[in-house]
């Protein structure tokens, strides 16, 4: 399989920045409370269903997303087809949440189709053994699907807890090196670009990684490794590692300050200390 090349990433502008100064009235500027000026993020040409865009924050709407609000930096990306916005829909597909055989099949197709660099997920050994109401894949069908694509491997690790002894963790992946599917030298300058020269080198010496040996250890890679490994796109984990953006005024902040946490009538909030107002979804 020829090593991955990237292209430049093609973001729009998303309709500009929240205004500074905007009136004390508007408490949040999240896509629900004040929705002008958001756009549906555009990733390869394609509208993204669950993510929207204003200026430099994207913004995930879908319900599966744990971390809502993300800050690019000015210097896009560089592009390639194992990294989209989609996959951080399918951070915690080994979890009992939603319609797990749903996500399964599609955690299991995008990395089969070359939309995401990795997947972990739950499959059972037998669906009589399953609880009810779940959905999870059978280990026998996930197989058979590997076995009929023979570039990508499957590694199966049993749940240790004999209550759960008809699960089975599933990573699936390429059978190939990181950079060989990742074009690990265009990240890793990028990364050098934004000023962030010891991620830089970690990503550089990620390229040998031998995929199918990360079943048991790939959250314990170096973040933005670990991103990689799962398909996140680079900008999400720059967002994660260096900024947090408050939806109200516009202003990117260091994700370790500048932000008061509150309760109001037990809903949890985050209040942002350069403009003073307070945010229920900021993540």
């Amino acid at each position: 399989m020829p090593a991955i090349r990237a292209t430049p990433r093609s973001v729009p502008d998303g309709g500009g920045a929240a205004a500074k100064g905007a009136t004390d009235q508007v408490a949040c500027h999240c896509p629900t409370c004040d929705p002008v000026g958001w756009l549906p993020l555009v990733e390869r040409g394609e509208k993204l269903r669950g993510w929207v865009r204003r200026g430099n924050v994207v913004w995930g709407t879908d319900e599966r997303v744990e971390r809502k609000t993300f800050v690019l930096p000015d210097l896009p990306a560089p592009e390639f087809p194992g990294a989209s916005w989609v996959n951080l829909s399918l951070a915690y597909g080994w979890l009992d949440q939603g319609s797990e055989g749903e996500e399964c099949e599609l955690i299991l197709s995008r990395v089969t189709g070359g939309q995401k660099t990795c997947g972990s997920f739950i499959a059972t050994t037998s669906r009589h053994h399953a609880p009810a109401g779940r959905t999870w894949p059978t280990i026998e069908a996930v197989r058979e699907r590997i076995a009929a694509s023979p570039e990508f491997s499957l590694v199966e690790t049993p749940v240790v807890d004999p209550a759960y002894g008809y699960l089975r963790l599933c990573w699936v992946c390429p059978t190939y090196r990181l950079g060989t599917v990742v074009p690990i030298n265009e990240v890793a300058r990028w990364w050098a670009q934004l000023g962030c020269g010891e991620i830089a080198s970690q990503v550089f010496a990620s390229g040998d990684l031998w995929l199918p040996d990360l079943a048991e250890c790939f959250d314990l890679l170096p973040l933005p490794v670990t991103g990689l490994v799962l398909g996140y796109p680079p900008e999400s984990t720059y967002s994660i590692l260096k900024l947090r953006v408050c939806p109200s005024c516009g202003d990117s902040l260091d994700r370790h300050c500048n932000f008061e946490r509150l309760v109001q009538n037990g809903t949890a909030l985050e209040r942002c200390e350069l403009c003073g107002r307070a945010c229920r979804s900021l993540r």
